[in-house]
């Protein structure tokens, strides 16, 4: 019984050996493939790695698809993904940390992703090859190794221009893909001003060798991640187009094409005058329209007072002083030196106002929604037609006793201004507080009359029906201010159709100046009748319509300007988009406007049609000069209604006896 004991003692050693001997074995075949080079973990270790990036890849995806879905089916007009691209100027060079990129991320919030691509030094050309709208292919034919080891390779632009990308940053350039195989440009050079520079690339996993031929494509990290964003281009001021406005339109075009929709802003070259600039600057205009920002004009927009030139809109947008430089610099046309740290880059001031512009410009474009606010429609005044109706709602208030209305910023802003008055009512159109007016008593001479406050906490839209909106205002003597209107840019009137009577008989008392500011959009406008009847006529020696007052869609504007400015009006200029070919009713359009006192009627070079209904259309000025498209000069009394009518025919021709024609 022992002995048994012991023999099966002696099997189960020798089977425990083996066993063992067996693991070992196993053991390190199981090792090897567990932790080697391709062993299990390593792969699921790269499993997940890949996994999480296609994950990432899809998402990025999904939501470009969903906002490019968005846009076109009119869902929604903005993508949340903004690229900058440009030089130095876009990077933020002489900011002190301030871009106008990061600043316009804090103003349009959390919700978009605005990005920078600013290099500093970079011309047009290396620039679109970044974004690649117009790429980068290999100059030289080279070899790309089986190992990582880094190799000698040229480029250019693949329209055979010279570029130089990498010099003072890498922004959308890798990692890039040449001949399929993924890697990494790099550049060896002393510093970014050294003249001898090099690139060298090394793929990022080993592979077999290959080939590249002369004039493959070198595909740019941004070329194919950055698709259907909005895009902002700023460049130009290294050059990179030989001085030629078309081949720098192109290039930005081509930068448009790839990006593969047409939300884009251009934002024009800042340096140099207004005469060494107007060439490009007209070529940019007439390229881009609207979507072209002109950032030197409108820093330089001179500021008068008394004739006096005291300052310029941007220094004035900073509260800052004009020096004697700046204002020497401003009648060129060139960015005051208070705003600037260099000949070229702008301090924090100057990047602030690039963003607020290119904000602004977004808003009018549809890109974003002006602080991410909810918008709330103004109350229509189309039944409030006497100088005793009540203004928008409220009867205690007529409107010939209203001093001035003031448009806030805030429900919070027009409640401080008005002493928090008591006086307080719903003006949208919903009735729902959402826009609220308060009224200020101003007591002159025993008589009551109202300064006017109105506030939204989100965007104030104009009612589609602006009727009357303004009409009859400030008719008592004792309405003295001279400009009435305050904040009016706050209000968006982009969905307005109907201004008849708009500002009838407004501002007869005291009125100097109407400026209507340059966010008065009449696009979609087709009723101007009575528009201006009256306004100002006793004191008014200034209307400005502002560079969005667009009458393509007005058919009738009968009376429009009639006794506008009756006697101190001294000049009129209707600007370029004063559009008048489907107008059918222009009776009286002119008459009595500026009557006493009007020497120059600009009709802007759109006027190009006179309808057949037009009695007294030009029975205005003294001794006043009409300036007029050649399409409507018969000769300098005369008048033809339209290029095509048959000048024979005596009915198609008006007489003007109150002066004289010039041609634009």
């Amino acid at each position: 019984m022992q002995k048994q004991k012991n023999n099966q003692r002696g099997i189960t050693l020798i089977a425990l050996v083996v066993t063992i001997i067996v693991l070992i074995i196993l053991a390190g075949v199981s090792i090897n493939m567990l932790v080697g080079e391709n062993g299990i973990i390593r792969q699921a270790q790269s499993a997940k790695e890949e996994t999480k990036q296609s994950q990432q890849n899809e998402m990025a995806d999904l939501q470009k698809l969903n906002d490019y879905i968005d846009v076109a089916t009119g869902n929604k007009t903005y993508i949340s993904q903004i690229d900058c691209w440009g030089d130095s100027l876009t990077a933020g060079a002489g900011g002190n940390g301030t871009t106008y990129p990061t600043v316009l991320n804090s103003l349009l919030g959390n919700d978009y992703v605005v990005t920078n691509y600013g290099v500093g030094g970079e011309g047009s050309q290396t620039i679109a090859g970044r974004q690649g709208g117009i790429p980068y292919i290999v100059a030289d034919s080279f070899t790309i190794p089986a190992d990582l080891s880094a190799v000698n390779i040229t480029l250019k632009s693949s329209n055979g221009s010279n570029v130089a990308p990498l010099r003072q940053g890498d922004a959308g350039v890798n990692t890039v893909i040449i001949g399929g195989i993924e890697g990494t440009i790099s550049i060896e050079q002393d510093d970014y001003l050294s003249s001898n520079y090099s690139y060298k690339f090394t793929r990022k996993e080993m592979g077999e060798a290959i080939n590249i031929e002369a004039g493959t494509e070198i595909i740019t990290n941004a070329s194919r991640n950055n698709s259907n964003h909005t895009l902002i281009i700023w460049m130009g001021q290294n050059g990179g187009y030989n001085e030629d406005a078309n081949i720098l339109i192109e290039q930005y075009r081509s930068m448009i094409n790839k990006n593969g929709n047409d939300n884009y802003i251009i934002i024009g070259i800042p340096t140099g005058t207004k005469d060494s600039r107007s060439e490009l600057e007209t070529a940019m205009k007439n390229a881009f329209g609207n979507k072209y920002i002109n950032i030197r004009e409108y820093m330089t927009k001179p500021i008068y007072e008394n004739d006096i030139l005291i300052s310029c809109q941007a220094l004035q947008d900073c509260n800052l002083t004009a020096t004697d430089e700046d204002l020497q610099l401003i009648e060129q046309g060139t960015i005051p030196a208070t705003l600037r740290t260099d000949s070229i880059h702008g301090n924090s001031f100057y990047y602030t106002i690039v963003a607020q512009q290119v904000y602004k410009k977004g808003v009018e474009l549809g890109y974003w929604n002006e602080n991410n606010k909810e918008s709330y429609i103004l109350a229509s005044a189309a039944t409030e037609t006497s100088t005793t109706s009540g203004f928008l709602g409220n009867t205690r208030i007529q409107r010939k006793d209203i001093n001035s209305i003031t448009f806030c910023e805030s429900i919070e802003e027009a409640k401080d201004k008005s002493n928090n008055s008591e006086i307080k009512w719903n003006v949208d159109t919903m009735n729902l507080g959402d826009i609220i007016a308060y009224a200020k008593i101003v007591s002159k001479n025993g008589q009551t009359i109202y300064d006017i406050y109105i506030g939204s906490d989100g965007n104030i839209y104009a009612n589609n029906n602006c009727a009357y909106l303004f009409a009859n205002i400030g008719k008592n003597e004792e309405c003295t201010d001279e400009k009435i209107i305050y904040g009016i840019e706050k209000i968006n009137t982009s969905n307005v159709t109907n201004m008849n009577s708009m500002f009838a008989n407004f501002g007869q008392v005291s009125l100097k100046v109407l400026d209507l500011g340059n966010n008065f959009d009449t696009s979609n406008v087709t009723n101007m009748m009575y528009m201006f009847y009256g306004t100002g006529t006793n004191t008014m020696t200034e209307l400005k319509l502002g560079d969005k007052f667009n009458t393509q869609k007005v058919t009738n504007m009968n009376n429009m300007f009639y006794m506008c400015g009756n006697n101190k009006l001294l000049e009129l200029n209707l600007g370029n988009l004063f559009d008048t070919s489907k107008v059918t009713n222009m009776d009286n359009m002119f008459a009595y406007c500026g009557y006493n006192s009007m020497t120059t009627l600009n009709l802007g070079t759109a006027f190009k049609n006179i309808s057949s209904i037009n009695t007294n259309i030009f029975f205005c000025g003294k001794n006043c000069t009409i300036m007029c498209p050649s399409d409507i000069y018969y000769d300098n009394k005369t008048f033809k209604l339209n290029n095509s009518v048959d000048t024979e025919n005596t009915n198609n021709l008006i007489e003007y006896t109150r002066g004289s024609l010039e041609v634009l």
